[in-house]
């Protein structure tokens, strides 16, 4: 490493030193050298959920050094880059310090590796290669039996690696182990399932794949903690429907997914597999209804992508699905948009603090004595904060307000569905929870009596 390469490592950690106290765990570092023409960045990957994201990036310098420089690692594996398509799997713990040199095609020396990362090194020597030929990222002419007398061979080592793993971190020990037949599944997979000049029958596989399907795969959910999680989630599906349960006929969505979604003992990867197929629906409608019995199993950040994509499909034209919003009202029963089926309802989406809204309340009041003997449910949604929620209460109290009064604990999914960006909104639903209009004339405007008569009349 060149002076100024090394004035830029120490730099960096002096840096990282001086925002950790003395007690402070120290920082994470992989620092090293490419040996390879035009490589300009070197990124670091961490799972979430079975997937890789990118965690950090640094520049290669003029040297071809580089240093990543970590304050917070969580233990588990991180995958390094040099082109977002190649990967090496790293296994890190808070305070590693790793000399990594790399080249093209996920071919790396470490020095001095800890005994987690030496285990890794000699699997991954081990199966890069045929990992390469599946993947399709090296091309091979050699044919399928050769690929499986080498695959056979390779499950052999494997079970020779596996027994290696009793270091003293029991935790390492159990995912390695678990990593080595979730790379041999997604090797051998990977390989049917890619086009080659002739594929062979059932009869030729090797005996491993016998062994794939078992009921309840990955209920340990250690399949979340690889950055390949996800496509192996993805290959293993395709396996169970065709050689788990016999399937007569083109299947609906729906059945499908409750097919693939029993293979899995783990209920995030049951919502991986939910994520990823609902992706080529292009219906609000449809999308609504196959997933409500999946959403109960979504993670936080499940649900986040779920909504993006239930919003891409929604224009917010007269005759779409509504938000089937819940909140509860004022004694604490939540009420639904569901409920309210049978009625034309008028939503306000209002707070306290809102002088506008207040303005409305008067129009408001008048508007419901005039519609009271009709099918019309008038919902007022408070989006003021929690720690307002008595002030809310006792408004609600003090003003005499009817109609349902419901608290959404702030901007809440409501809002961030409409794009509600300033209240009072007014929103009109049909009696099967249709869109009228999201964006409704104030009860202060005339116009808004006759849409409600309108909407009450078809």
């Amino acid at each position: 490493m060149t002076k100024n390469k090394c004035r830029q490592a120490m730099a960096v950690l002096g840096l990282m030193a001086l925002s950790f106290s003395a007690k402070a765990a120290p920082p994470s570092v992989i620092q090293g050298k490419i040996n390879q023409e035009n490589v300009q960045n070197v990124y670091l990957f961490t799972v979430k959920e079975g997937k890789m994201q990118e965690f950090a990036s640094t520049k290669v310098g003029a040297d071809n050094g580089y240093v990543l420089g970590l304050s917070s690692v969580e233990e588990g594996y991180y995958y390094v880059s040099l082109n977002k398509r190649d990967y090496t799997r790293l296994y890190l713990k808070q305070g590693d310090q790793v000399k990594m040199d790399m080249e093209a095609e996920a071919r790396y020396q470490l020095a001095a590796p800890s005994v987690e990362n030496k285990l890794l090194m000699e699997w991954a020597g081990k199966s890069l290669e045929l990992r390469r030929i599946a993947l399709m990222t090296k091309s091979d002419n050699s044919g399928y039996k050769s690929f499986f007398e080498r695959f056979e061979q390779l499950e052999k080592e494997a079970k020779g690696i596996k027994a290696k793993a009793t270091t003293s971190n029991k935790k390492f020990n159990e995912l390695f182990k678990f990593t080595v037949d979730a790379d041999l599944e997604l090797i051998g997979l990977s390989f049917l399932y890619t086009p080659h000049s002739s594929h062979p029958t059932k009869e030729e596989y090797p005996a491993f794949f016998g062994k794939v399907f078992q009921p309840n795969k990955y209920a340990d959910g250690k399949l979340l903690k690889l950055g390949e999680g996800e496509k192996l989630m993805g290959f293993y599906a395709t396996w169970g429907m065709m050689n788990g349960k016999p399937i007569n006929g083109k299947m609906a969505r729906a059945e499908r997914w409750k097919l693939v979604t029993d293979m899995f003992g783990n209920d995030t990867i049951k919502a991986m597999f939910v994520m990823n197929d609902m992706r080529s629906i292009k219906s609000f409608d449809e999308l609504a209804e196959l997933a409500a019995p999946y959403k109960s199993m979504f993670t936080e950040a499940q649900l986040e992508e779920y909504k993006k994509h239930e919003k891409s499909l929604h224009t917010f034209a007269a005759g779409e699905a509504a938000l089937n919003f819940s909140y509860p009202d004022i004694n604490g029963k939540t009420v639904t948009l569901k409920d309210l089926k049978g009625k034309v309802v008028l939503v306000d989406v209002w707070a306290t603090w809102c002088g506008p809204c207040k303005q409305e309340i008067p129009s408001l009041k008048a508007l419901e004595k005039e519609m009271h003997d009709k099918d019309v449910a008038l919902v007022s949604i408070s989006v003021d904060v929690e720690k307002d929620k008595q002030k809310w209460q006792d408004f609600v109290k003090k003003e005499a307000l009817t109609g349902i009064q419901l608290f959404a604990s702030g901007w809440s999914e409501i809002t961030k569905f409409y794009d509600i960006k300033g209240i009072p909104r007014f929103m009109v639903f049909d009696r099967n929870g249709k869109i009228v209009t999201v964006d409704a004339p104030r009860p202060s405007n005339a116009a808004l009596k006759p849409l409600l008569e309108k909407a009450l009349a078809k």
